[in-house]
């Protein structure tokens, strides 16, 4: 039977005889492994936040009625989803001025009768898309609601949190 153990001299001679061939690789593959991520990767985000402190009423007659009505709700919770509303949403696209600032409730029952699909769909649009770019959160067991907004451009994610937690004030 043939014995068939290699030592180092002969995988030196391997190395030698196909160096073209380990060379490409390499150089392939360093090539794929720079270009690729910039290709197919994904576009990045980014994420911002502002924070909101949310006083609750102090007055005789809120006192009151808290100590006698029972409520199941958390209000911070609740003032978080107000965040995220419709009303507020659109306050924030005004501001950046995604829709028109002079649409008032008017215009938008007027445009939603007349079923100008394209108007309302459009600007229900805008104001879906900014309300999936939002989310408001309780901060812990504090009082607090970080209100954080993702968007493709820091200086947009930065307006966007900013304007909603204005806006909701």
């Amino acid at each position: 039977m043939a014995q068939s153990d290699l030592n180092l001299i002969d995988f030196w001679l391997i190395v030698r005889k196909r160096k073209a061939i380990i060379l490409f690789t390499m150089v392939l593959v360093s090539v794929f492994t720079a270009i690729m991520p910039h290709l197919v990767g994904p576009d990045p985000t980014f994420k911002t936040s502002a924070r909101v402190r949310y006083e609750r009423s102090t007055t005789a007659t809120g006192l009151l009625q808290e100590t006698v009505s029972v409520s199941e709700g958390n209000d911070i919770a609740t003032q978080a989803e107000v965040i995220r509303s419709f009303p507020v949403m659109e306050r924030v696209a005004k501001r950046l001025g995604l829709i028109a600032q002079n649409l008032d409730e008017q215009t938008i029952e007027k445009a939603l009768d007349e079923k100008s699909v394209q108007q309302s769909s459009e600007f229900l649009n805008v104001i879906y898309g900014l309300q999936g770019k939002i989310e408001a959160t309780q901060e812990g067991t504090t009082n607090i609601i970080k209100v954080t907004a993702t968007a493709d451009d820091p200086k947009k994610a930065e307006r966007y949190a900013t304007l909603t937690a204005e806006a909701y004030r």
